[in-house]
């Protein structure tokens, strides 16, 4: 009846039944059912044990098994070599079925000759009982050497045997065989006799394709190439409809069956370390330029890990494939915050949501304890206001309602309260991005540490130019994650050339015009983080968001940026070029060699440029280095 699962239990049932004296009996036959199923592996070791059985006195029999087990899997020679084992166990009393099935792996081979010589074998052998299968697959063999006039007197042998169970195959591959030598009119007579016949062995819809193609040939018109490639194929040897099929593959017959969404949410996450983990590689749409596994313009994101809450930062272009490319996983995800509304920043904001939406459906039916070690129960959205016009703002059981960096108290209490579940708290700010994103924000993150009582301090620029009051937001930060997008011409000048620049028209090959105070419109730019970091003075910079429209200036600039900062402070202030790949433990300030993985004072760390056009850039130890 093909209830795999209801035949294992009762078997099962039988081996603790008190008194079962022949175990190995149903050893064999739970791994004839896991065969059956598709568990090869396990359908093995359940052979196995039976074989291991002192009193099971048929080992022939699992011997066979073994070898369709293998079969299965596709290793033909181990499957060839148990099927010989079958042959030499003198009580074995079903060789010619050992026989077709060492047919069977040469054709799988590709071997032939070899296949009919052992289909042959079995024919003759004295009390094989399904002969009309080895006629069958001899006439396969027989028709993939292009021998089809052999093959369609092979198949017509199968069809004279009583004990055939596949005649509606067996028509099939004549018309086939018919076709290639072609005889059009009585391949579809026979396929019409196919169809003309009620559904036995779920062929109808091939003998469909078949009848259209030979008309199609009559009337001049070739086949497509998968038309053709499906009508090509020996019919399966199989009394399965198509639906049946699907259910096998589905698994309906299972209980408590798992989907890609059940596996990756009860799949194991390692503990991992506080810090900082760089998914972002490039800046705005220029990462759209490029696509598959050759784009080396990455957009992304960023993720903070703290006390065991993650928080996502402005999950932009490519954020999700990076983040499970850094083997990060959703489980992680206690908070997930956006700056602004470009679609840099917010892009895979819905992507992340949908999935988070999709695992906490399945993570309410867990049991207990399990919903405990894959905890998904809430995530904490806060958004700007600008993003919110285009987010969803339903209150969804796997988020809530969206929250708003807003100025509004009512709104700034909600998420706040919220925010009590995690040990941090956002300091928002309004920053200067430009007029269709009125409302973009930089963040400075006090995450709470319970042991010492001291905050450790995280801030985030966002995107924006240079203006003053950015100095008294950012103050005192243990970190700076500052964005400087690409430099205008008129920066790299010197002062004196600068200061003639300012306010004039760029001239050619200027890339772009500088406002009247000297420092970019949209972005910080490169006078304007050095003004920031000069102004703030934290204890480490890590300058991301460039842009990569032109060329690749990642070390050059950070070398520029280290030394104007020296030059104005006397301070060698750490200032690092993020990217993807780059993280940072916290508080600490290690850096992880990205080829070891061991962590580095940052001070002895080597950032070596990317290997590749626009690629990701190194971050390595001395011992890696080299």
């Amino acid at each position: 009846m093909a209830q795999w699962d209801e035949a294992i239990a009762y078997h099962q049932k039988a081996l603790a039944t008190p008194g079962f004296d022949t175990p190995g009996y149903a050893y064999n036959n739970i791994g004839i059912a896991y065969g059956a199923k598709g568990d090869h592996d396990t359908a093995i070791e359940w052979h196995q044990k039976a074989l291991a059985d002192p009193s099971y006195d048929t080992p022939g029999s699992a011997y066979n098994n073994i070898g369709v087990a293998y079969g299965a899997k596709g290793d033909h020679d181990t499957a060839i070599e148990w099927f010989q084992k079958a042959l030499a166990d003198p009580s074995y009393d079903t060789p010619g079925r050992a026989y077709n099935n060492i047919g069977n792996s040469y054709q799988a081979k590709g071997d032939f000759d070899r296949a009919i010589e052992f289909y042959q074998k079995a024919i003759d052998t004295p009390g094989y009982d399904t002969p009309g299968i080895a006629y069958h697959n001899m006439g396969n063999a027989h028709g993939r050497k292009g021998e089809h006039d052999r093959a369609i007197e092979r198949y017509r042998k199968a069809l004279e045997t009583l004990r055939n169970p596949i005649r509606h195959a067996a028509l099939i591959n004549i018309s086939n065989s018919l076709r290639h030598l072609g005889r059009l009119d009585e391949a579809l007579e026979t396929v019409n006799q196919i169809l003309n016949e009620p559904e036995i062995d779920g062929n109808h819809w091939r003998a469909a394709l078949i009848k259209q193609i030979i008309e199609e040939a009559k009337a001049g018109v070739q086949p497509s190439v998968a038309e053709e490639a499906v009508a090509k194929a020996p019919a399966r040897e199989t009394a399965e409809t198509p639906e049946q099929i699907m259910l096998r593959k589905l698994g309906l017959q299972e209980k408590g069956r798992k989907d890609k969404y059940d596996e990756y949410l009860t799949k194991e996450v390692p503990a991992r370390m506080d810090g900082f983990t760089c998914l972002r590689g490039w800046s705005s749409a220029v990462t759209l330029l490029e696509g598959g596994d050759d784009c080396h313009w990455t957009g992304g994101g960023y993720f903070l890990k703290w006390h065991g809450k993650g928080i996502v930062i402005d999950p932009g272009f490519d954020f999700m494939d990076n983040f499970h490319d850094a083997k990060l996983h959703l489980k992680e995800v206690d908070a997930v915050l956006v700056s602004h509304n470009h679609s840099d920043h917010n892009y895979d904001l819905s992507s992340l949501d949908d999935l988070r939406y999709e695992l906490h459906r399945r993570w309410k039916v867990l049991n207990p304890k399990d919903r405990k070690k894959h905890d998904v129960s809430r995530c904490l959205f806060v958004i700007d206001e600008d993003t919110s016009k285009t987010f969803r703002d339903d209150n969804a059981d796997h988020r809530g309602l969206p929250m708003k960096f807003s100025e509004a108290d009512a709104q700034r209490e909600r998420w706040l309260e919220r925010l009590n579940e995690l040990p941090l708290t956002i300091e928002h700010f309004k920053v200067q991005h430009g007029s269709d994103v009125p409302h973009a924000m930089g963040m400075r993150l006090r995450l709470h540490d319970g042991k010492n009582g001291t905050d450790f301090i995280f801030g985030y620029t966002g995107d924006t130019r240079w203006h003053p009051p950015l100095k008294d937001e950012l103050a005192n930060c243990d970190v700076l994650l500052a964005h400087i997008s690409m430099p205008s011409d008129e920066e790299l000048l010197d002062d004196s050339e600068y200061s003639a620049r300012l306010g004039k028209e760029k001239g050619a090959g200027g890339f772009e015009v500088l406002p009247s105070d000297g420092f970019k419109a949209t972005h910080l730019g490169y006078r304007g983080i050095i003004e920031l970091i000069v102004a703030t003075q934290p204890k480490m910079v890590l300058v991301g968001e460039f842009w990569a429209g032109l060329a690749d200036l990642r070390v050059d600039l950070v070398k520029g940026i280290r030394r104007k900062v020296l030059e104005r402070t006397g301070k060698d202030i750490p200032i690092l070029p993020t990217g993807l790949g780059f993280r940072l433990l916290m508080p600490s300030l290690e850096v992880l060699c990205t080829s070891c993985e061991r962590s580095v004072p940052h001070g002895d760390l080597k950032i070596a440029p990317a290997a590749n056009p626009f690629g990701p850039l190194s971050y390595l130890c001395p011992g890696c280095l080299g």
